[in-house]
C-alpha cells in the first residue's frame, strides 16, 4: 500500500496532519497514521490500496472521537444511545469495491453515539475492509455541517495479509480463501466433493462414486442395477435347459405330471423267475 503523492503533500500539510514516516510506502504488516481534524470537510487523505485485507483502527493519539453537534443530549443512565454526542464513524470510499464505514449503527451500541468522547472511544471497532484489485481510496469523516463538529480521529490501519482472508461470500464463518466452497455455506453437505451450490444430486451416499454434477456414476454391466432391483448380468438365474415345462400344471414338468421312477433289480429278477415258473406249468399241462 502507497499513499497517494497529492494526499502527503498537499492535504494533509495544509492542514497539519500527521503521517509517520514508516507509512509512506508500506508493505503487509506495516502501520499508517492519519488524523483527521472534523472541523474541516476537507479532513481525509487519498491512498492507492494494493489488492488485500486490510484493518482500520481507531487509535487514542491527537484525537479519539468527534462530534458532528459540538454537544451532547439525550443519552441515557450510561450514557449510551444519544440523541447528539461522540461517535467514531469514518468512511473508506474505494473506487472499485465501493465504500465502507467503520462504526456505523449497529455495531458498538444501537446509535454509536455517545455522552463523552471516551466512551465513544471505549466502543469503537476495528473496520476489516477486502481489496480486491489495484484502486484509488478516499478515507474521511462525512458530515452536512462542519462549522458546528468538534474533535476528530486518530486512524491506524494496515495491509494484514494480499489474500483478502475477510471476504466470506457464504457467511459461514471461513475466508473465501481458506472455504474450499466459498458459495456454500453448508460446505459440501453430503461429503461427495462437490460443493452444494453446483451439486445436481444432494444427500448422495457416503463413498459413492460421483461426476462433476455430484450424481453417482454409472458402472459396467456386472455390478450396475437397473430399475427392477435385478443385476444387468444376473448369473444366478437359469436358463430353459434347467427349467422344467409343466405344460399340464400338474407340477410334473415334462412327465405329464407322473414322477419317473427306476425299478429294483432285486424285484426284476424275481418276476422274471415266477413268469418262468408259470410257463414251466403250463408246458406240462398241455403235454399231459
Amino acid at each position: 500500500m502507497s499513499i497517494h503523492p497529492t494526499a502527503r503533500f498537499t492535504a494533509l500539510a495544509l492542514l497539519g496532519l500527521i503521517t509517520a514516516p514508516a507509512a509512506l510506502a508500506f508493505d503487509v504488516g506495516a502501520i499508517a497514521s492519519l488524523e483527521m481534524n472534523a472541523r474541516d470537510s476537507n479532513n481525509g487523505g487519498n491512498y492507492t490500496l494494493d489488492p488485500g485485507d486490510y484493518e482500520f483502527e481507531v487509535v487514542q493519539l491527537n484525537y479519539s472521537a468527534w462530534n458532528p453537534w459540538g454537544a451532547s443530549s439525550g443519552c441515557d443512565a450510561d450514557g449510551a444511545n444519544c440523541n447528539h454526542g461522540w461517535i467514531t464513524r469514518f468512511i473508506v470510499d474505494a473506487s472499485v469495491d465501493g465504500e465502507f464505514e467503520g462504526n456505523t449503527a449497529g455495531t458498538g451500541d444501537p446509535n454509536n453515539i455517545w455522552e463523552t468522547k471516551e466512551l465513544a472511544f471505549a466502543n469503537a471497532e476495528i473496520l476489516h475492509v477486502c481489496i480486491t484489485e489495484t484502486q484509488s481510496a478516499r478515507v474521511y469523516l462525512n458530515d452536512g455541517n462542519y462549522s458546528d463538529n468538534s474533535g476528530g480521529l486518530s486512524l491506524y490501519f494496515t495491509r494484514v495479509n494480499s489474500a483478502c482472508a475477510s471476504l466470506d461470500d457464504d457467511g459461514d464463518g471461513i475466508a473465501n480463501s481458506d472455504d474450499a466452497c466459498p458459495n456454500d455455506a453448508d460446505n459440501d453437505e453430503d461429503g461427495d466433493g462437490v460443493c452444494g451450490d453446483v451439486d445436481q444430486c444432494p444427500g448422495t451416499e457416503a463413498g459413492a462414486e460421483v461426476d462433476s454434477d455430484g450424481c453417482p456414476t454409472a458402472t459396467d454391466d456386472t455390478g450396475a442395477t437397473d430399475d427392477t432391483g435385478t443385476t444387468a448380468d444376473d448369473t444366478s438365474a437359469t436358463d430353459d435347459t434347467s427349467a422344467t415345462d409343466d405344460t399340464d400344471g400338474g407340477g410334473g414338468g415334462k412327465s405329464g405330471g407322473c414322477s419317473a421312477v427306476t425299478p429294483d433289480p432285486s424285484l426284476i429278477l424275481l418276476l422274471l423267475g415266477g413268469l418262468a415258473a408259470a410257463l414251466r406249468r403250463r408246458a406240462r399241462t398241455a403235454n399231459a
